[in-house]
């Protein structure tokens, strides 16, 4: 992934975690993203209900892969077995931020399952 390519995604990620939980969220929820090579995954770190503070679970939300070749993105989630499947809701995109959008919406509870009280649109 070119290094443009990667600092403007990592920039609208870092922007899409702090908006979907913002500060006032950040005690109980966190966004994280995972880069390697042409693949981003976005995490969620969630304060467990049954374990001590210290302790926090991590789950995969979304994960956004990078065809350097056509420039373009692609939208994918964990299943019930956390493997990776393609997103039918959108098609390869060169934005981003559409892609990022999308899995903001969850129409289908798929990303998220739930919505924050806070947060992006």
């Amino acid at each position: 992934m070119p290094g443009r390519v990667k600092q403007h995604a990592l920039k609208l990620v870092y922007e899409f975690c702090r908006a979907r939980y913002p500060d006032d969220m950040w005690a109980n929820y966190h966004l994280y993203c995972q880069m390697r090579l042409n693949t981003m995954t976005l995490f969620k770190w969630y304060a467990s209900q049954d374990q001590p503070r210290s302790k926090w679970k991590r789950t995969p939300l979304a994960q956004f892969h990078y065809d350097s070749e056509r420039d373009l993105w692609t939208l994918s989630y964990a299943d019930i077995d956390r493997r990776w499947r393609r997103y039918d809701g959108t098609s390869q995109s060169s934005d981003l931020m559409a892609l990022l959008d999308e899995a903001s919406r969850d129409p289908n509870g798929i990303f998220f399952g739930d919505k924050p009280t806070s947060g992006t649109s």
